[in-house]
């Protein structure tokens, strides 16, 4: 091997040392994954979970505490009742524990609705033994009430941050999170208006066959009907119930008929003179005939008069009053050539013998729409809801807005709106 010189090794190691130093500089001016010949990673968005309301798809689903098969049951769940979803763990949804469902807390670790103990446990009965399905920290509010099982034990209800457990493939979406609150609120509507329409039925089925007014009845009816179809419950009930008035009615009405047929029939069979009284009925209807002409031509000259008394009236009735002095003149004047009378008093004491109580809040319908059925509408005070349109010539509804109030009512054209509705005869 040839020797180098001292002078030439050491320009040798010189140069080796710059080289290494030109590589480690560009070295730091190549980005890793080029230096590697990698691909950069991916950051990968993960979606944010949307709560929702969810409907079960299948009857004795289990609700557990945990999200898998062995966790303990709390419920079973049938077809089409509905959960609020807030999330999701492996194939179970974490869901919102329902209204209905009640937890029990022993009463010692409760003083005056404060819990004084940390980590207390809630049960799912009134019993020690019975499976904790969550807890309570010191300082938390409850309200709750002697467990009816068990006295040493308060009833609450879940905490908002309980949640349970329910296999994914049990659960359809129904809608979104406010959905199931929205129709608990219209099922509470529908459930009011069934039991009001229910009493309304008990207490017209007590009255004689001549006095029975079943239209606005029927008309309560059929809007749960129609109306609430979501509810096949209580739909189910109205229809029940409905036939049942129906054939009660119809009942009435065959035993009325055939006390006036036989009436009829005995005074036939003890009368002698039958053609007499045949002549004598054709008199009496020939003397109704002539009453009824004598009456029309007295209401027809009697009508400037009575348009005159109308417009003194109005003139000293609020507007939403004297507005409808035409359609309860019209409802006059059909009764009076119908029953021979021309006494406006009588008339209203037979709509009075045929109304009915109700009770809610009143509230002003002013919108300007063409044929309403009123002015005023009658709210069920604990749904807020709708129950029927209101008008009155003898009452200033517009005086009782806001305050919730007892009427008597008798029915009137509701002019194919959806609630019916009722002129306010008298506000007890």
């Amino acid at each position: 091997m040839m020797k180098m010189s001292p002078s030439i090794l050491a320009l040798s190691v010189i140069l080796s040392m710059a080289i290494t130093s030109l590589q480690a500089e560009a070295e730091k001016e190549v980005p890793p994954a080029i230096k590697q010949n990698e691909a950069r990673p991916v950051k990968i968005a993960v979606a944010k979970f949307e709560p929702f309301t969810g409907k079960i798809n299948k009857n004795k689903v289990r609700m557990r505490l945990q999200a898998n098969y062995e966790g303990a049951v709390v419920r079973e769940l049938n077809r089409d009742d509905l959960v609020i979803v807030l999330g999701q763990t492996d194939d179970f949804y974490s869901v919102e524990a329902p209204s209905n469902l009640k937890g029990y807390v022993y009463r010692t670790y409760v003083l005056d609705n404060i819990v004084e103990g940390d980590k207390v446990n809630i049960r799912l009965k009134p019993d020690r033994e019975a499976i904790i399905a969550a807890q309570l920290k010191a300082g938390d509010r409850v309200d709750g009430v002697p467990a009816q099982a068990n006295n040493k034990w308060l009833e609450i209800n879940f905490p908002k941050t309980t949640r349970f457990y329910i296999a994914k493939e049990y659960v359809d979406k129904a809608g979104d999170v406010g959905f199931k609150d929205r129709l608990d609120k219209k099922r509470v509507a529908a459930a009011d208006l069934l039991v009001t329409t229910d009493e309304m039925t008990k207490a017209v089925l007590q009255k004689p066959y001549e006095q029975m007014g079943i239209t606005g009845i029927k008309a309560n009816y059929e809007h749960i009907i129609s109306d609430y179809p979501e509810f096949p419950d209580i739909v189910e009930k109205a229809k029940t119930s409905l036939s049942g008035l129906q054939e009660a009615h119809t009942a009435k009405k065959v035993a009325y008929l055939e006390e006036q047929s036989k009436h009829t029939a005995i005074a036939y069979e003890t009368n002698k003179q039958l053609n007499a009284e045949i002549q004598a009925h054709k008199s009496k209807i020939d003397n109704l005939e002539q009453q009824i002409e004598q009456t029309k031509q007295i209401a027809s000259a009697a009508q400037p008069v009575i348009d005159a008394q109308n417009q003194k009236r109005a003139a000293q009735l609020p507007m939403n009053m004297s507005a409808w002095l035409p359609v309860e003149e019209g409802l006059f004047n059909e009764w009076s050539i119908k029953h021979g009378k021309n006494n406006v008093q009588e008339f209203y004491d037979e709509q009075k013998q045929q109304g009915f109580l109700l009770k809610g809040i009143v509230d002003s319908y002013s919108r300007p729409l063409k044929n309403k059925p009123g002015d005023f509408m009658l709210i069920n005070s604990t749904s807020k809801l709708p129950i029927a349109f209101l008008y009155s010539t003898h009452i200033n509804l517009q005086d009782y807005v806001g305050h919730e109030v007892s009427i008597v009512v008798t029915p009137r054209n509701n002019n194919h709106f959806a609630f019916p509705a009722y002129f306010v005869l008298t506000l007890e």
